[in-house]
């Protein structure tokens, strides 16, 4: 059984130990048990709505991605002279998942989505039509140059854009058959002293379908413990919505030892309330997804196959792996009585084709849940659409992604 595929099923989390605020009524669930199901579903998910996936050719947004998360087929780039589409990937019988979240990046989901309606004020704009024009990825600067021009039109686009988001997973929640939780992806970087620009991304991961107006994106609130005072401010700590929220960190391993370090943006020791602060809000970590495990470093565990396989190369910095920060979680607790990284984990896609779930396809030679990568499709539109495309790339570092399991009382938003 390959651990990318399956790892979920041993770090499985219970999320009532993760959602605070109150309770909904329970729906009672014909498979309702005290002694909790197993659930699998992806909580990493990009659509055309996000403005790298647009540029690799994506054009599918959040409302497909879930209708694919319940087996219904997908067209992928390339799309040929007429529109007709090269590719068409469906979940296997019996693969469709239990929960997802479409997770969209913040930044930039205004313009983005502005740039791709025709009949959006800024459509026919200069920066608009570069930016469709576009073949490489991350073209941020027409984009930033959309809400200069055009801030009205930006800031529209962006309210429109994540409404659209919470529509189509409040619309997809079906109780006791699929759970959908409304959510988004805050870019985060942050640069460390050898000018290597770190990722410390966070999903953020909304319990109800009452959410704040706005997604709040790394271009207005820049560190982690800013976007936590702002979710508090804006969700768990308003009397007008019922809403909560978790910040899931991923690719931890890409922050360059950031992820764990305790200190905050500053640099500053962490001190025992904001050591609280992220206990709270991250209490639950993506530590496999399709940039690979990454969990171990080949220089010292060589010996390990599993060090051998799908690994995303990356710099010796122990603090961005998890199984590191786990200990220093408890180095923490002993200096300042609280853990800050005491959390559970998580596998998910990240796909950028709105496919979640999409880890392979099932092999009726195998055992049961088993999984063969043959039928894997990729994740970045047409950058990886052909196996050479795949193997001649970076992309050979990857692995085909993972789900999230959960253990809960039954299939709805609350359990």
């Amino acid at each position: 059984m390959k651990i990318t595929h399956v790892f979920a099923l041993a770090s499985l989390i219970c999320v009532g130990l993760l959602m605070d605020g109150p309770r909904l009524e329970a729906a009672e669930c014909a498979d309702q048990t005290p002694n909790r199901n197993a659930y699998f579903g992806d909580l990493h998910v990009h659509t055309s709505f996000s403005h790298d996936a647009y540029t690799f050719g994506v054009r599918k947004g959040p409302r497909a991605a879930y209708r694919f998360a319940l087996g219904e087929p997908i067209d992928l780039v390339p799309y040929g002279i007429l529109g007709a589409p090269s590719r068409t990937v469906q979940l296997a019988p019996g693969r469709e998942l239990d929960f997802a979240a479409v997770t969209d990046h913040a930044e930039f989901l205004g313009p983005t989505r502005a740039c791709a309606i025709p009949t959006s004020f800024t459509y026919f704009t200069k920066e608009c039509r570069d930016f469709r024009r576009s073949f490489l990825p991350f073209r941020k600067p027409q984009l930033r140059r959309v809400c200069e021009a055009y801030p009205v039109g930006c800031d529209n686009g962006e309210i429109n854009a994540w409404k659209v988001t919470v529509k189509a997973a409040n619309e997809f929640n079906k109780p006791c058959q699929f759970t959908t939780f409304p959510g988004y992806e805050w870019t985060g970087t942050r640069q460390d002293t050898s000018a290597t620009i770190a990722a410390i991304h966070r999903n953020v991961i909304f319990r109800t379908g009452e959410v704040p107006e706005r997604a709040v994106s790394a271009l207005e609130v820049v560190t982690p413990e800013g976007l936590w005072n702002a979710l508090r401010a804006e969700c768990s700590e308003r009397e007008d919505i019922d809403c909560d929220a978790l910040a899931i960190p991923h690719a931890p391993a890409q922050s360059s030892g950031w992820m764990f370090e305790p200190v905050d943006s500053e640099g500053v020791p962490l001190t025992a309330p904001l050591a609280e602060l992220r206990a709270k809000m991250e209490a639950v970590v993506e530590m496999t997804q399709i940039k690979g495990t990454a969990e171990c470093s080949v220089a010292i565990n060589i010996e390990d196959e599993a060090c051998a396989f799908e690994l995303f190369r990356v710099p010796e910095q122990p603090l961005g792996f998890v199984r590191e920060g786990l200990k220093e979680g408890l180095r923490q607790e002993a200096l300042i009585g609280v853990n800050p990284f005491r959390f559970g984990m998580i596998g998910s896609t990240d796909t950028h084709n709105g496919t979640p779930g999409m880890v392979g396809e099932t092999d009726e030679r195998l055992d049961v849940g088993h999984l063969d990568e043959g039928g894997y499709e990729g994740w970045t539109g047409w950058w990886d659409s052909m196996p050479q495309l795949r193997l001649l790339s970076y992309f050979i570092e990857y692995s085909a992604g993972s789900l999230a399991g959960i253990w809960a009382t039954e299939n709805t938003r609350d359990a």
